[in-house]
């Protein structure tokens, strides 16, 4: 199946930014008339949505999940980026290592 990762702050930012824009281009709204991005949002016919934050434990992010991944692959409990990267850096070493843990991964699921 496939996975979905968060966005970043930046990352909706951006999106933001680009919805703003397309909104004033679409409804001809130059930036010297000074409209406020919420005046464009009821001009486009769209509620602002200033809501309130999900509830629970917030959702892994790629990143999160590439880190619990090697700390699988490794055995290393507290790996970061830079213990993923040494470890990485011997070719030979992180294949077999990959390659071990593929045959653990396949010798628990049967494709019979």
């Amino acid at each position: 199946g496939a996975e979905v990762w968060n966005t970043t702050k930046k990352q909706m930012k951006r999106f933001e930014v680009f919805h703003q824009t397309s909104l004033r281009r679409i409804l001809r709204i130059k930036w010297f008339y000074h409209v406020s991005n919420e005046e464009v949002l009821r001009r486009a016919g769209i509620k602002p949505n200033h809501g309130k934050r999900s509830r629970g434990r917030p959702r892994k992010d790629w990143k999160s999940c590439v880190l619990e991944d090697a700390a699988t692959f490794t055995g290393v409990k507290d790996i970061n980026n830079s213990k993923t990267e040494t470890l990485a850096a011997n070719r030979v070493q992180w294949r077999n290592m990959l390659r071990r843990q593929r045959d653990v991964c396949d010798a628990g699921h049967s494709n019979d």
